[in-house]
């Protein structure tokens, strides 16, 4: 951008939430340094997506990027969900390491390392299509509501099944690090799986 314009210096801009890479020269820009990614032809799928949501779910978009962002995020730090693991794992060591020089500093925006943001972005963005929408929001139980057992469990399959099958993956129920988990550590695990939370934000467990 700045050479296109006979610009050298470095120079502060703004890019909107769903501008995360360069499609003309395949390289990740949303980060304290630029890093090429042609070699991942799904990041620069993801990027289309997301732009195409920006457009889409404007009136939800800022409130469903934190959302989204939280969610990956959480996965990711507690290895919460071994598919998706596998993925990131694989695109981390195809991520060539930072350069040395230039370095962009995103002082608002950097909340994480930029070798997993970008290692998980595709899945990022596809829960922001589920999470923006105002028919798979309106799954989410208001922490200060009661519901019945039933209508909890329904929720919850529902939410589950739909981001599973949006990210290709055969199940988002709970295990660590591909063991099995015993039936109070999977209940625990479970209703403390950030998707949970994203539906109910009290963790609830229903009893019935």
């Amino acid at each position: 951008m700045r050479s296109r314009y006979g610009i050298s210096e470095t120079v502060l801009a703004h890019l909107p939430h769903s501008l995360r890479l360069c499609h003309r020269h395949k390289v990740w820009i949303d980060s304290s340094h630029h890093y090429p990614i042609g070699h991942l032809p799904e990041l620069i799928t993801a990027q289309q997506r997301h732009h195409r949501l920006a457009h889409r779910l404007s009136g939800t978009l800022a409130m469903a990027t934190a959302e989204a962002s939280r969610l990956i995020q959480g996965w990711f730090i507690t290895l919460a969900q071994p598919e998706l693991q596998e993925r990131w794992r694989s695109r981390l060591t195809q991520i060539p390491p930072a350069p040395r020089q230039p370095e962009y500093s995103n002082l608002v925006r950097r909340r994480v390392r930029d070798h997993e943001l970008i290692a998980t972005y595709p899945e990022f963005v596809t829960m922001l299509g589920l999470i923006g929408d105002e028919n798979w929001r309106s799954h989410r139980i208001p922490a200060s509501q009661e519901v019945a057992p039933e209508v909890h469990r329904s929720a919850i399959d529902a939410v589950f099944a739909e981001a599973a099958r949006r990210l290709g993956v055969t199940t988002l129920r709970p295990s660590r690090g591909g063991r099995l988990l015993s039936p109070a550590s999977r209940a625990s695990s479970f209703h403390n799986d950030a998707l949970f939370r994203w539906v109910d934000p009290r963790g609830r467990v229903p009893t019935g």
